[in-house]
């Protein structure tokens, strides 16, 4: 008669598929991690750069100045940012301007190369902040990871820098608050 053999992992077997599968799943992990990561520095930036065109448009809409506020506070060891609007607004515009916004993905900031906490930017009719506002998601502070913001002075629209060949800014320069003739007649 035949003896059937059974083939069975042996425990030597059995530990390398163990090292291999953890082996595969920490890399993934770390990829995922890093992408998110990266997507929540975007999502904050992209959040601040929101708050920054709303300071703008309170400003002219309602005729009034408003301050962009960005300090570190030291209990949350976190940026926030807010808005001080000088005209006093409704309920519901009054908590959308003066909340404050948490940002622990952005470990570190520049405004034309002033790394100082607090900043503040004014929105005023007549006078507007100008200059670039770069966020970064570490201390390193390389150019390649950052989120550029260009502040161009008021009357132009807010724009996040994408390129350094300003490409980005030319394609969208036919945007302004106001209608070309007038915005003409202001600039010329």
């Amino acid at each position: 008669m035949q003896t059937i053999r059974k083939s069975f992992f042996t425990l030597m077997e059995l530990l390398v598929v163990v090292f291999i599968l953890s082996l595969v799943v920490t890399v993934t992990g770390i990829k995922l991690k890093g992408a998110y990561d990266e997507q929540r520095f975007l999502s904050e930036s992209q959040e601040v750069l929101s708050t920054l065109m709303l300071a703008q448009d309170l400003m002219l809409i309602m005729d009034t100045d408003v301050l962009f506020h960005l300090a570190y506070n030291d209990k949350s060891s976190m940026y926030e940012c807010w808005l001080d609007v000088e005209k006093p607004l409704s309920k519901e515009w009054n908590r959308l301007a003066e909340r404050k916004i948490s940002l622990p993905a952005i470990r570190s900031f520049a405004f034309d190369n002033h790394t100082s906490s607090p900043l503040l930017l004014l929105f005023s009719l007549g006078k507007m902040s100008k200059g670039e506002l770069i966020f970064y998601p570490d201390e390193k502070k390389k150019k390649e990871d950052a989120f550029i913001i260009r502040l161009p002075g008021y009357p132009s629209t807010i724009i996040r820098k994408i390129r350094e060949d300003n490409k980005a800014d030319e394609e969208r320069s036919s945007e302004h608050l106001y209608p070309n003739e007038l915005y003409d007649e202001i600039h010329n």
